[in-house]
């Protein structure tokens, strides 16, 4: 129905929606074991819409991460414009297991490390260039040390400015002071 009653409301509220979802799973093999409400399956499968993954849809990578690139450069009011081509090549070639959300982070890793206008293959996280993933035999601890990285680097960057470098990160104050204290991280002292 379209209306509904807040729980211990009295008024009658009306509603005009569509719900949108994704999955990773088969949803009629959850319903069939029993891992998924039947009932709500059918609410939600009106019209499936079936994705092919990233590395089936390889024409599609540029425009998307040129996209991110857009709203990650703007929310940290970078002046990036473009990739350099050996960027581009690296992010065609790579397989994309965790489709658009690993393009995005992706991006995301490389539009806080560009230094100029253009995002070069060096500022591609080591996972995506190849190089990186030898190297640590621990990814829990290579994903840490990515982290502690990044974040002293934008606070470099920022001069250590916490509000500037939160806005850059896109992440808040008080999440950024969890992560400086986490990480053990403190400006350079001055001799």
């Amino acid at each position: 129905s379209q209306k509904f009653e807040r729980i211990g409301g009295e008024q009658t509220l009306s509603v005009d929606v569509r719900i949108l979802a994704a999955t990773n799973k088969n949803l009629l093999d959850q319903v069939k074991a029993g891992q998924f409400r039947e009932d709500l399956f059918y609410r939600l499968n009106v019209i499936p819409i079936q994705l092919p993954p990233m590395r089936e849809r390889q024409n599609d990578i540029p425009l998307l991460a040129r996209h991110f690139l857009r709203t990650f450069a703007e929310r940290q009011k970078k002046d990036l414009r473009e990739f350099s081509s050996d960027a581009m090549r690296i992010l065609l070639n790579h397989r994309w297991t965790g489709n658009v959300r690993e393009l995005e982070n992706t991006i995301e890793h490389a539009v806080v490390l560009a230094k100029g206008n253009v995002v070069e293959a060096v500022d591609l996280p080591p996972l995506v260039t190849g190089s990186g993933a030898q190297a640590s035999p621990a990814p829990s601890k290579s994903i840490t040390d990515t982290e502690a990285r990044l974040l002293r680097e934008v606070l470099e960057e920022c001069n250590w400015n916490k509000t500037e470098a939160a806005l850059r990160l896109g992440i808040s104050r008080s999440t950024l002071y969890e992560k400086i204290k986490k990480y053990q991280l403190s400006p350079p002292t001055v001799h």
